[in-house]
């Protein structure tokens, strides 16, 4: 844990942004899941992830912005399930890998186990949703206020030098000129919040429906 540690601390100083985040992709094309702790980013990462996307990143997502557009990318880490979600997946039924956070139960489950990449190259983000978990059965996706996705953006943004702050600004305008939703879900299984997602947010042909 030590270099994604010390990964965070210099990201700043080198024109990263790091954000709350996890990341799947399908081919060089990905989606974002902002969110603070229980929003079910690792959740509906993993709904992906049947779907047939890859993990390309589990709570933090770095971005750049390259030559080549803006891009995003992750650590080798695992993706990190609550127990009260374990049991909507078979494959995180059969974890071993078990932790405790206070007094919450977490279960780890490495790349090898989800059947994909245990080293998962960059993607091009297509679209970012920021989560809003909610108790009531419902999926609503609502366009996100640029003004309150670039707040949340850089609430987790670290304090840097003049010259890292430009390059990150660039970073972040570049995430915002990105389709950015609000996603309002809650009271029924990721899968099906997963395919909402596909369905009615996510650019059928961009990515392979």
């Amino acid at each position: 844990m030590v270099f994604p540690i010390l990964f965070s601390i210099v990201a700043g100083s080198i024109g990263l942004v790091e954000l709350h985040a996890s990341c799947v992709a399908r081919d060089q094309k990905g989606v974002i899941l902002v969110g603070p702790s229980r929003s079910g980013k690792s959740t509906l990462a993993m709904a992906f992830v049947e779907a047939g996307f890859r993990l390309l990143s589990d709570d933090r997502v770095f971005a750049s912005v390259q030559r080549d557009g803006l891009l995003a990318f992750g650590l080798s880490r695992p993706l990190k399930l609550r127990r009260d979600a374990v049991s909507w997946f078979q494959q995180a039924r059969a974890v071993k890998h078990m932790d405790r956070q206070g007094e919450e139960s977490v279960y780890y489950i490495e790349s090898k186990e989800l059947a994909t990449q245990q080293t998962s190259p960059p993607c091009e983000p297509r679209a970012v949703l920021f989560l809003e978990r909610q108790e009531a059965p419902g999926f609503r996706a609502i366009p996100m206020d640029p003004a309150d996705a670039r707040h949340c953006i850089e609430m987790d943004v670290m304090a840097e030098s003049t010259r890292a702050i430009k390059s990150q600004e660039r970073v972040i305008d570049a995430l915002l000129a990105l389709p950015c939703w609000r996603l309002q879900y809650g009271g029924t299984r990721p899968q099906v919040i997963a395919e909402q997602i596909l369905r009615s947010l996510l650019e059928p042909a961009a990515f392979g429906r």
